[in-house]
Formats: structure tokens, sequence, C-alpha cells
């Protein structure tokens, strides 16, 4: 069967397949003190919210407690089920993509999208498996939606949020 041919399901039953492929050798590859973010703040948190816990009470994570809007913990809870490596893998993968993803709708050309990938603060990201492209994602959303992933981490989110009018907007 030719991949035009090929029903969406078994596209996207592909693309997951190849995703969990490349996080795993990336979990593989990356030793372990990178993706700090993940297993000091974020791995916590999730799974304290998975048991029904307050992921912000200092205990859960003492040395880097999570103070992000909760609604920005929601999806990182599948990841959190995954042996740590496993998570981290998923979750700098993940990040990169979504990073390609926004500067596309934003309307990068290839050149763009590499520099901006290949930047210090999207590298720092992706090598310490934080959370930014949570809140950049809602720039490449409607304003009503995206205000929701902005205020996941108001830090990186707040010079957009008062510029409404001047929303980024793809004209396809």
């Amino acid at each position: 069967m030719s991949a035009a041919r090929m029903r969406p399901a078994g596209i996207a039953a592909l693309a997951l397949i190849l995703f969990g492929v490349l996080a795993w050798r990336l979990a593989l590859a990356v030793p372990e003190p990178l993706g700090i973010d993940w297993r000091l703040t974020y791995r916590p948190a999730a799974l304290a919210l998975l048991s029904g816990a307050n992921p912000y009470d200092p205990a859960v994570a003492p040395e880097a407690p999570f103070f992000a809007a909760p609604w920005g913990l929601l999806p990182l809870l599948p990841f959190a089920f995954l042996p740590a490596e496993l998570g981290r893998g998923f979750i700098m993968l993940g990040g990169l993509l979504v990073f390609a993803l926004i500067a596309y709708r934003l309307g990068a050309s290839p050149a763009a999208m590499a520099l901006f990938l290949l930047s210090p603060p999207v590298v720092h990201c992706i090598v310490n498996a934080n959370i930014e492209w949570i809140p950049l994602a809602g720039l490449a959303l409607p304003p009503p939606v995206g205000l929701f992933f902005l205020a996941v981490k108001p830090q990186t989110g707040f010079a957009a949020i008062p510029n409404l009018e001047n929303w980024p907007k793809r004209s396809d």
C-alpha cells in the first residue's frame, strides 16, 4: 500500500510509533543530568496531581517546586506514567516538535525556523526538558484558546497578552 493510499489513522499510528522510537532513543542518548526541569519539577508535580495530592506542596518537589498554572500539567500527565528517562525523552522531543510547529504556524521560512530551533532559549528549554513550548503554543492559536496556554507560565507569556490586537496571524 502506498503512503498516498494509507488511511489517516494508519498514518497517525505510524507517526506515533516513530515519535515513540525517537523519544526512546533520545532518552538513551541524553545523559542523566540533562532534563532537570522534568525530573525535579514537572514529573513530581504531575505524579502528585495524578495521585490527588497538591502539586504546589513544597514536599512534592523540594529542590524545584512547581509554580506554573495547574492546567499546564495536563499535557504532561501521560508522560508521568513512563520511566523518568523515557518521559524526559518525550518532553524533549515533543517540545522541539511544538517549537517547529509554532514557527511554521507563524510563517517562518526554513532558514528562520532552523535559526529559531537552534537559538539558545529553545536549545536551553529542550536540554532542560522545560515547558516553555506550552505557553508559546498560545501564539499560534486563536486568542480565546491561546490565552490559556500563555498563562501557563506568566514569565513567558506576559508580553503577548496585552498586545491582543496585534496577535500573530498566518494567512494560508
